[in-house]
């Protein structure tokens, strides 16, 4: 059954590993740029200031030192239990997915989903008024746009 989905999107509606890369879609990548930008600085910023990330690195030596790996493994577990690393690892396979495979059209829906793209600028305040410019600018276009049966996601 999954197959027979996947060969009718395939073959019917153009989705596939960067099928949609194509000329008459710049101006969709330019809709969408904003949320590819903000989804990525949200995730660099985050693997610049995690300790759950410093722990992961410290970990990656010790799979193969026993004596040593009890220890770093405890201290990674105390750090990922207190840390959003899970939702930023959600955050990283939907924009990887959204950027190789779905259509460029929807990644703007597809990637609002995440939570943290709306708390990352709300801690950096120099980036605060230039997201909620953003997101209003959207709202009201595509208020304006969709109705009228112009291109908008």
């Amino acid at each position: 059954f999954f197959f027979s989905i996947f060969f009718e999107k395939y073959i019917n509606r153009n989705v596939g590993f960067f099928k949609y890369y194509q000329v008459q879609q710049i101006p969709n990548f330019f809709l969408a740029a904003p949320m590819i930008v903000l989804a990525s600085h949200a995730l660099l910023h985050f693997y610049r200031t995690s300790e759950a990330i410093k722990s992961v690195y410290r970990c990656i030596p010790t799979l193969w030192n026993f004596k040593k790996q009890n220890t770093e493994w405890l201290h990674l577990h105390k750090h990922l239990d207190k840390s959003p690393f899970f939702i930023y690892l959600h955050i990283f396979i939907m924009l990887i997915i959204g950027i190789t495979v779905v259509h460029i059209q929807v990644i703007t829906r597809f990637l609002s989903s995440c939570l943290p793209l709306y708390w990352f600028p709300f801690q950096n305040p120099k980036y605060l008024s230039i997201v909620c410019c953003y997101f209003m600018c959207y709202v009201v276009l595509g208020s304006l746009l969709f109705p009228n049966f112009y291109p908008w996601t």
